[in-house]
């Protein structure tokens, strides 16, 4: 008895097996179409970045438009100066820097400053994400 129950679990695996490739590469119960990041173009979205007041202090929001075909479930958005802009140039973050003098180092070059916005949100296709707020990190 005991080997036709060992018996009957090794068939049932051997058919679930089957089932879930039976169709193979393109037809298959388990197939899907998979995402590659070359599948993305950045043209496809619309952003915008504001200075803003959040909880009364000056800040910097994203306003962001899913015009792709495909839903995203997540935003991340990082800025960073390039490592070519000369120093220069780097007059203007002389504001921004002061502004942000307490979580900013006085040593520090606008070149080591990000500011990051993310947020773990549907934004369907067409739909507008509005407020992502930039942390200073």
């Amino acid at each position: 008895m005991k080997n036709k129950k060992k018996i009957s679990y090794v068939l049932l695996l051997v058919v679930g097996i089957l089932l879930l490739t039976a169709c193979g590469k393109n037809g298959g119960i388990l197939s899907s179409k998979s995402l590659k990041a070359s599948d993305l173009n950045i043209e496809d979205y619309e952003w915008e970045t504001n200075a803003s007041k959040c909880n009364g202090a000056d800040c910097y929001v994203l306003s962001l438009i899913n015009n792709s075909k495909y839903d995203i479930i997540g935003v991340d958005f990082t800025y960073k100066v390039k490592s070519g802009v000369s120093e220069a140039d780097l007059d203007v973050y002389d504001d921004f820097m002061q502004d942000h003098e307490g979580y900013i180092d006085e040593d520090d070059s606008p070149k080591n400053i990000t500011l990051r916005g993310s947020k773990n949100t549907l934004v369907k296709q067409g739909d507008e994400l509005t407020g992502l707020r930039f942390t200073v990190g």
